[in-house]
């Protein structure tokens, strides 16, 4: 090993430009040889503005994405071999039946391999689903070994009834798959002193480094992606990594960020290349003019007619009326970070609009989320005051 600082940078992109194939196990929507993808692309905190674990909630910004045709991303499917290649870089899965398994990526400068592939999913999703693993691999950079040995744990899991909403359109009953990975730089035991200008040196190359510190530290990558039935391809994605530092006990003290990218893949792109039409989501629709939800693309209309939020000093105001005579609901009032402000309250909404209004807490000032619930469905609609 030459240095430390390629090998961050290398680390940085092992994981970060993975998008999943095969959302669902269906197969009007698994991915085709030779598909092509254009998704938007952000940083994470200027794409996504806020994730409500509480209220399954994402509220996303789509002015903050750029589409650029430099920053596409293809698929190539040979057999059980599944390849996703985007910023210069092959990714490399294989299917086995319904289980979907990661084994490496390549690009010019790097060669990164798993000993064994690592299962990321099976299909189909369902809520609650979770998968852990631990793996073992090697880098080479330029044909040299860079890390003889480095090794870590997976983790993913699914969870159903999501809701994506910029505060207009929304989306429900979206899946979040969620995807980290934790890894150690190296493992000592794979370490020979015998190596020249290795990490059980205390110099490499020029620089003058704490070994035993570097060997501590820990690289974590975070992937989370959220599909829909009707999207071919995650309807959004979010990639983090962050270096963990850790104390003397070996436990984290802290957590560096080192880079944040999302993506968006919307509706109107997800089958832009294959000249079929875009399947109609059901449940996509605009809050305003009384039309949340689903229901004008031919599939089933919501319970609910719902308007714009209207706030004052302390209440915030909203107008509901039903399709099919009179519906039971619920309001309940969060902060922009999933904290329940007012609620729940209850109404009886009845096919004539009519505005129902809940309490603000004196003082709360900002961003806040409100939420409607009306038997199976759920309809979330920002507020600002």
């Amino acid at each position: 090993m030459k240095r430390y600082i390629p090998i961050i940078l290398l680390a940085l992109i092992v994981f970060a430009s993975i998008a999943v194939a095969y959302p669902r196990y269906d197969k009007n929507n698994i991915p085709r040889d030779g598909d092509r993808l254009h998704p938007g692309i952000a940083e994470s905190e200027t794409l996504i503005m806020s994730v409500i674990d509480s209220a399954k909630t994402v509220i996303i910004d789509p002015e903050a994405i750029t589409f650029d045709g430099s920053l596409d991303a293809s698929y190539y499917m040979d057999g059980d071999t599944v390849s996703y290649v985007q910023f210069a870089t092959k990714h490399s899965f294989l299917i086995n039946g319904d289980t979907l398994s990661y084994t490496g990526y390549e690009n010019r400068a790097s060669d990164f391999r798993l000993d064994r592939p690592v299962m990321l999913a099976v299909f189909p999703m369902g809520e609650g689903d979770a998968v852990m693993e631990e793996w073992s691999g090697h880098l080479l950079q330029y044909g040299s070994m860079l890390l003889r040995h480095f090794k870590g744990i997976s983790r993913s899991g699914v969870e159903a009834g999501w809701t994506l909403t910029d505060g207009t359109d929304t989306l429900r009953n979206v899946t979040r798959l969620r995807w980290t990975l934790d890894m150690a730089y190296a493992d000592p035991d794979c370490i020979d002193s015998a190596m020249p200008d290795s990490v059980a040196s205390e110099r490499i190359s020029e620089m003058q480094v704490d070994v035993k510190a570097l060997l501590s530290e820990r690289l974590l990558t975070e992937r989370t992606m959220w599909f829909s039935d009707d999207a071919r391809y995650p309807v959004l994605s979010d990639s983090r990594v962050s270096r963990i530092i850790l104390d003397e006990g070996g436990a984290p003290y802290d957590t560096v960020p080192m880079s944040m990218l999302a993506m968006h893949n919307p509706p109107s792109y997800q089958y832009s290349d294959t000249g079929e039409e875009i399947e109609k989501p059901q449940n996509v629709g605009k809050t305003g003019g009384y039309d949340a939800g689903g229901g004008t693309d031919g599939g089933s209309p919501d319970l609910l007619k719902i308007g714009e939020p209207e706030t004052t000093e302390d209440l915030i105001t909203i107008t509901l009326a039903s399709r099919t005579g009179s519906v039971k609901a619920t309001l309940t009032l969060f902060s922009d970070t999933g904290i329940i402000l007012t609620g729940p309250v209850q109404v009886t909404v009845g096919t004539v609009a009519r505005p129902y209004s809940v309490p603000v807490p004196t003082g709360w000032n900002g961003v806040m989320l409100l939420r409607v619930d009306a038997g199976a469905e759920s309809h979330t609609v920002k507020a600002i005051r």
